[in-house]
């Protein structure tokens, strides 16, 4: 991975646990990243578009105070079924804080304005409070990421282990046969949503930046069709390994990316 560090990076922390599924191999990687972020608890945090809670709860575990708010009724259900505080609400409708952090797992993209939407952030923060943030960047994609994605899908689709989505190509003539053109179809900007660079800019003109870092992203795709098992998790952790090698080497363009920000004085 590629830090570019704002005043300095922070060590790589290992979260070494045993992940039974798929979701867990994601939530475990994403977790590391968020402590290195957040540093000593206990801290009072808000997570935005939380799900069914995974992540919260993790980091509850690890002693610090976690509020979650997610439109999803059924989300917020389950969530507080881990013991998770969560409140079905959206960001701009959240009253509470201060925090010293909100954090966004792959939620920011879904916000609409996000001007308003970080504007609302900042009144939530404590006095020099962080913006954590883990992102796609899927625009970034070049033609050997978008063919190893499909290939890995095909791949691991026929072993059985997978079951990806209903493809966008056209009925008669099947999927697209050129890789990139087929990705940008299905994740392009035509679809209405931010990209990465998009999303940090708007970030920039409203916090300070702390530092950025590139992430893997491909093998959390290709996860969430994986078949919830162990053998599902070994997978996952396998095209992790994969995937950060790849990147190491670079033959992959990173297609994920990380933001820590602090609000400024």
């Amino acid at each position: 991975m590629t830090a570019v560090p704002h005043g300095g990076t922070i060590p790589t922390l290992e979260v070494v646990e045993l992940q039974v599924t798929p979701a867990e191999v994601v939530v475990a990687e994403t977790l590391d990243f968020v402590l290195r972020a957040l540093g000593a608890a206990p801290l009072q945090l808000l997570e935005v578009g939380g799900g069914r809670g995974e992540l919260a709860s993790a980091l509850q575990a690890r002693g610090h105070a976690v509020t979650m708010v997610d439109p999803d009724t059924e989300a917020t259900v389950a969530a507080r079924a881990a013991g998770v505080a969560a409140l079905p609400v959206g960001l701009l409708e959240h009253e509470g804080g201060p925090y010293d952090a909100v954090l966004f797992v792959r939620s920011l993209h879904h916000l609409g304005d996000l001007r308003s939407a970080l504007a609302r952030t900042e009144r939530l923060l404590a006095p020099r409070g962080q913006v954590v943030i883990e992102e796609f960047a899927r625009e970034r994609a070049d033609a050997a990421t978008a063919a190893l994605a499909f290939d890995l899908q095909a791949i691991l689709a026929a072993a059985g282990v997978l079951r990806p989505p209903a493809d966008d190509g056209d009925v008669e003539t099947g999927p697209d046969p050129d890789p990139l053109r087929r990705w940008r179809a299905r994740y392009g900007p035509e679809r209405g949503l931010p990209g990465a660079t998009e999303m940090l800019t708007l970030v920039e003109e409203r916090f300070e930046l702390v530092w950025t870092e590139s992430c893997p992203y491909l093998y959390r795709h290709l996860a969430q069709w994986l078949e919830p098992s162990a053998r599902g998790a070994t997978v996952a952790r396998q095209l992790l390994a994969v995937e950060r090698a790849r990147l190491e080497r670079g033959e992959l363009a990173p297609l994920g990316l990380r933001v820590v920000a602090r609000r400024r004085p």
